[in-house]
């Protein structure tokens, strides 16, 4: 499991002289105990796909797991999907919010960056009781690797029983917090998956949650390579 998710290529600001070409991305980066020197990459040369890019200026916000794991606990979340976000079952496209299949995803990669795991009896009792409680979600075709695939973008708003334990409905946040570093579903690190996160909230229409999504959520973004924490 690679330890970072593309969180997007974004289109810079209309102030570059003429003739050069800019764009901004996210990295959302898992693992704290190998962490990039991010700083170094200022005003260096490296690769973006087929591309040699400069690196122009790097910004960085941090997320430790022990913050994310103290979130405050909650019954419900809402959740954009900015970006196409491609599930599977039984090898199977399901272009659909699929609870246990998005927050199953969620917790094994938790699980394998996170010092403090997901307890195994609550990670199952978590699976068993979340539900999707309303969705505004549309199809959207890929092709990855030559192959026709059918994600989804859109909205949801996931989640459990007010009565359920209170280890059950933090780990609810605290893993959809995650999402908005790791991403959600497969291919992340090619920019699938990646959300806007609403703890205890319905979320907004899908065009209307841009506009709050750099301030809103954890990450680390700006021209090129960024990093954070535990997560982005």
């Amino acid at each position: 499991m690679k330890p970072f998710a593309l969180q997007g290529i974004g289109t810079p600001p209309p102030s570059r002289s003429r003739g050069e070409s800019a764009a901004s991305m996210v990295i959302g980066w898992l693992d704290d105990e190998r962490v990039p020197a991010w700083e170094s990459w200022h005003q260096k040369e490296t690769r973006l796909g087929a591309r040699q890019v400069q690196v122009r200026a790097v910004e960085q916000e941090t997320a430790s797991y022990a913050d994310l794991a103290t979130s405050a606990a909650v019954s419900r979340v809402g959740v954009v999907f900015e970006a196409p976000t491609l599930v599977r079952r039984g090898g199977r496209n399901l272009p659909l919010p699929e609870p246990e299949l998005l927050v199953s995803g969620l917790v094994r990669r938790w699980n394998a960056f996170s010092p403090l795991a997901v307890p195994e009896t609550q990670a199952a009792e978590l699976l068993a009781s979340v539900y999707v409680a309303r969705h505004a979600v549309r199809t959207v075709p890929l092709e990855l690797r030559g192959r026709g695939r059918a994600g989804f973008v859109g909205t949801a708003t996931f989640g459990i029983a007010r009565q359920a334990p209170l280890a059950l409905r933090r780990w609810l946040a605290a893993l959809w917090r995650f999402a908005s570093f790791s991403g959600v579903g497969a291919h992340t690190t090619h920019g699938l998956g990646q959300v806007t996160v609403y703890p205890g909230e319905d979320p907004p229409s899908a065009g209307a949650s841009r506009s709050r999504r750099r301030g809103a959520d954890h990450g680390a973004h700006g021209p090129l390579p960024q990093q954070a924490g535990a997560a982005r």
